[in-house]
């Protein structure tokens, strides 16, 4: 028999929910066990009236607190304890209030009988894409705990990667701010000063120094006039990219962004790492490939991965062979394709992809870094020559101008 409840929560918000039960008795004692004192039990009307939580919350974690979330769920159900029960244990056991907030939801989503993918669909924006598919193909082969425990031990090694790229990237992150503060300087500090006296004396401007002006005349009102021009940016960006959206999809800006020299092949590597490190686990749980492609769509970030597994999924199903996969799924990198392994069996397989998982990682820090040994003397020389250019164009009138006084 299920029961609708409603207690006062530790921080003062009104908690309702429901309880199977076998009677009204056995409903408070379940809900003791598990820290809730209600202050109202009553029968629950049918499912078709059920009324929903009062406080429901879209609040969304951090990284760091998704990946110690997950990992006690995967504890939580290897020993057997409820999910309900488990989450709103955990839930009184994290340290956020934004933490426990979201697993109290979710504890009493499924307490009114929510099937556990809507409960994960409901809150996707605060836990990770991938932990529904990790979930379903756990729930499918009975391997949830391991296959949470396994990601888990990946999100940590993917965090600690991107880490380090952005400690690749910072130094010329740094060269270029600073160059972008030198030429502000320049323009809007030194420029005007020799611009009026040049003026004043009517001193003869040699073309370089013209071009100075020239471009200073472009420039400073610019920057000047920031409060315009940055959301004029921010409108040509949003609108020039809900465009290519459109007329080439999600998929085919990825596939666009693919092919910026460097940066694009890190984005790519990166992504590569992160799909076939999930397809790993998934083959590793015996999930058919054809269905743990399926999942993999579900899971993974990028837009063009993700449509070529559920395109991969499709072509698998109707019987087409792992590898022919290129001749009909162009979404599929050449890279992922060439792994070792698709013919064999599936504990080959899923070592391929997990070896092929850290080649990639590795590949995508070694793009970082050359992005950092590219930009860095770049920005140096780019900064050397913008200063020449500058005091070269300022002293050649000034030398005329020393001439005539003289």
């Amino acid at each position: 028999m299920k029961f609708r409840y409603s207690a006062a929560g530790p921080d003062g918000d009104v908690l309702v929910g429901f309880v199977e039960a076998d009677d009204e008795a056995a409903a408070r004692h379940q809900l003791q066990a598990r820290g809730i004192q209600p202050e109202l039990i009553e029968p629950a009307a049918d499912d078709s009236a059920a009324v929903v939580p009062e406080k429901q919350t879209s609040a969304r974690l951090t990284r760091s607190e998704q990946t110690e979330a997950i990992g006690q769920i995967g504890d939580i159900i290897s020993v057997g304890i409820p999910l309900s029960a488990g989450l709103w244990t955990l839930a009184e056991e994290m340290p956020s209030k934004r933490s426990r907030a979201v697993f109290r939801s979710m504890s009493l989503q499924l307490d009114e009988g929510h099937s556990l993918d809507d409960v994960l669909s409901g809150h996707a924006d605060s836990l990770p894409r991938w932990l529904s598919a990790v979930l379903k193909s756990g729930a499918e082969t009975g391997r949830v705990a391991e296959s949470v425990r396994h990601y888990v031990q990946f999100t940590r090694l993917r965090s600690a990667q991107l880490g380090r790229l952005a400690v690749c990237l910072l130094y010329p992150a740094i060269l270029v701010l600073a160059a972008l503060v030198m030429t502000g300087f320049l323009l809007m500090g030194l420029l005007p000063m020799f611009r009026k006296i040049f003026e004043d004396f009517g001193t003869q401007l040699p073309g370089a120094t013209e071009a100075m002006f020239n471009i200073s005349d472009i420039v400073v009102p610019l920057i000047e006039d920031w409060y315009i021009t940055v959301p004029v940016m921010i409108v040509v960006f949003t609108v020039t990219r809900s465009l290519l959206r459109t007329f080439i999809g999600p998929s085919g800006l990825r596939r666009l962004l693919y092919e910026v020299p460097i940066i694009g092949q890190m984005m790519k590597f990166t992504a590569l790492s992160e799909f076939c490190h999930l397809l790993a686990l998934l083959v590793e749980n015996q999930t058919p490939l054809p269905r743990a492609f399926d999942l993999v769509s579900q899971g993974v970030r990028d837009p063009n991965l993700s449509l070529g597994a559920a395109e991969a999924a499709a072509q698998l199903t109707r019987g087409i062979p792992a590898t022919r996969l290129r001749a009909f799924v162009p979404e599929l990198p050449d890279e992922l394709l060439r792994i070792p392994g698709w013919e064999s069996g599936e504990r080959d397989l899923a070592d391929s992809l997990r070896a092929a998982s850290d080649v990639f990682c590795i590949q995508s820090e070694v793009t970082a870094r050359s992005i950092a040994g590219f930009v860095a003397p770049v920005a140096v020389l780019a900064v050397a020559i913008g200063v020449g250019f500058f005091v070269l164009a300022m002293f050649m009138p000034l030398v005329s101008l020393l001439n005539d006084l003289s």
